[in-house]
C-alpha cells in the first residue's frame, strides 16, 4: 500500500494503529482482564490465590523466555507471521482454559496462552512499528503501547460477562473473539524500503537511507544488534534491564492483585471495577506523554520522572482501607501515569543507547530479562497475602525496589555509552 492508496497517510501510521488494536485487545483479555478471574476461579475451585497467580506469572515466564527469539524473528520475518500464529494459539489456550478442572490442565493452557501471546505483545509490535520510523519513534511506540492502556476498556465486559454467565463461558467467548486478530495482523507490513516507502515523516526513502544507509545512525552509532554478546557485555544494557525488572515486579503484583487487595481492605462493589478500570486507561496519558516527552528531553530523564511517579502512587495504595478510599484517586492518577509511562520508554531507551538496527534482538533481550520482574512480581503478592492477610508488605517492598530502579537509572549519567546517542 503507498501513500496515496491512504489519502496521504503515511503506511508506518496503519501499522501504528494496527499494532494499538493488537495491544488493547490482548492486554485487555491477558493482563489488566485476568484480576477479574482470580476470586470467581478460587471461590469454584478453592485454589489459593497464589496457585492462581502463578498462571499469570507462567505466562510472563514463556513470554519471557520467547521474547528474545521473537526479537530476532521479527527482525527477520516482520510482525504479521508472529501475529497471525500468536493469535490462533490464544485461541486456542483460552478455549482449553474454559474447561480446565485442575490445576495441571489450568496451567497447560496458560502456557499455550503465552506462547501466542509472545508473538503479539511487546517485542514483535514494537518492533515492527520503530522499524518504520526516524524522528517520531517515541510518540509512535507511545502510541502504540497506549492500547495496551485501552485494554483497561475491557475490564467492565468481562465484570459484566462473568457476573452473568460465568467465568468458563467468559473465556470461551474471549476465545472466539481472540480470532479478530488474525486479519488485523495482515495490516502488519515489514521494513519501509521494502515497500517504497519513507522512514518517518513523509521524506523520500533515499533521504532515510542517506542517514543510516553506511550502517550507522546520523550521529555514528554503532549498531551492535546483530552481535547479541557485545550487548551483554555492556554495563548500560544490564543497568536499563535491572532497572525495568524492578519496575515491572511491583506493576505486574498490582494489576494482577487489585482487586483482591480491595476487597481485602473493605472496598466492594463498583469502586473496585472503576479502579481496575481507571488505572489502564489513566496509563494511556503516560504512555503517550512520556513517549512524546523522551523525544525531545531523553529517555533517562522522563524514565526518572516516570519511576517516581510509580513509587508515589504504590505508596498511596498502601493507604487505602474501607474508611479511607481517598488514596485511590492519588494511587490511580500517579501508578497509570508512571507505569504507563516506563512501557515506551523501555524501546525508547533501547534505541536511545543502541540504535534501530537489529532492534527486535536487542529489545527481545531485554524484554526477557525484565520478564524476570514480572514473573516473580505477582507470585511474591499472592504469598505474602496467602501468609499475612495482608497485601500492604508487598506494596511497602514495591516501594524500595522503584526506588533502587530510580538510583540505577541516576547511575546511567555516569556510564559511557558505547555506541553513543541517536
Amino acid at each position: 500500500m503507498t501513500r496515496e492508496a491512504h489519502s496521504g497517510v503515511y503506511y508506518g501510521w496503519w501499522i501504528v494503529a494496527a499494532s494499538g488494536f493488537v495491544a488493547l485487545f490482548i492486554s485487555g483479555i491477558l493482563y489488566f482482564g485476568f484480576t477479574a478471574f482470580i476470586e470467581p476461579i478460587a471461590h469454584e475451585t478453592g485454589w489459593s490465590y497464589a496457585q492462581i497467580s502463578l498462571a499469570a506469572s507462567l505466562r510472563g515466564l514463556e513470554v519471557g523466555l520467547l521474547a528474545p527469539l521473537a526479537g530476532r524473528l521479527v527482525d527477520r520475518w516482520g510482525p504479521s507471521r508472529l501475529v497471525f500464529a500468536g493469535g490462533l494459539l490464544i485461541s486456542a489456550g483460552l478455549l482449553l482454559l474454559s474447561r480446565a478442572t485442575s490445576l495441571v490442565t489450568f496451567y497447560g493452557a496458560f502456557l499455550i496462552v503465552a506462547l501466542g501471546s509472545s508473538g503479539c505483545t511487546g517485542t514483535v509490535l514494537i518492533a515492527g512499528v520503530v522499524a518504520w520510523f526516524r524522528k517520531r519513534a517515541g510518540l509512535a511506540t507511545g502510541i502504540v503501547v497506549s492500547g495496551f492502556g485501552l485494554g483497561g476498556l475491557m475490564v467492565p465486559l468481562i465484570v459484566w460477562l462473568i457476573a452473568n454467565y460465568g467465568w468458563r463461558p467468559t473465556l470461551g467467548f474471549l476465545a472466539l473473539a481472540a480470532l479478530v486478530i488474525l486479519p488485523v495482523s495482515a495490516i502488519l507490513r515489514r521494513k519501509p524500503e521494502q515497500h517504497d516507502e519513507a522512514h518517518g515523516q513523509g521524506s523520500g526513502i533515499s533521504d532515510w537511507l542517506s542517514t543510516s544507509g553506511n550502517g550507522t545512525s546520523p550521529k555514528g552509532l554503532r549498531q551492535p544488534g546483530r552481535n547479541s554478546p557485545s550487548v551483554l557485555a555492556s554495563s548500560t544494557f544490564w543497568l536499563i534491564a535491572l532497572t525495568f525488572t524492578l519496575c515491572l515486579m511491583i506493576q505486574n503484583a498490582i494489576i494482577t492483585h487489585i482487586m483482591p487487595y480491595m476487597h481485602s481492605v473493605g472496598v466492594y462493589g463498583a469502586m473496585r471495577t472503576v479502579a481496575a478500570t481507571s488505572l489502564p486507561l489513566i496509563s494511556i496519558f503516560g504512555r503517550i506523554g512520556f513517549g512524546w516527552l523522551s523525544d525531545r528531553v531523553g529517555s533517562r530523564r522522563s524514565a526518572v520522572v516516570a519511576a517516581s511517579m510509580l513509587a508515589l502512587g504504590t505508596m498511596c495504595l498502601a493507604l487505602v482501607s474501607g474508611t479511607h478510599t481517598w488514596p485511590l484517586v492519588c494511587f490511580v492518577i500517579l501508578v497509570g501515569v508512571g507505569f504507563g509511562g516506563t512501557v515506551p520508554l523501555r524501546a525508547s531507551l533501547t534505541r536511545e543507547y543502541f540504535g534501530r538496527e537489529g532492534f527486535g534482538s536487542v529489545f527481545g533481550l531485554l524484554m526477557g530479562i525484565t520478564m524476570i520482574g514480572g514473573i516473580t512480581g505477582p507470585i511474591v503478592a499472592g504469598l505474602v497475602f496467602d501468609h499475612t492477610g495482608d497485601y500492604r508488605i508487598a506494596w511497602f517492598g514495591g516501594v524500595g525496589l522503584v526506588v533502587t530502579a530510580l538510583f540505577l537509572l541516576r547511575s546511567l549519567r555516569s556510564h559511557s555509552v558505547p555506541w553513543g546517542r541517536l
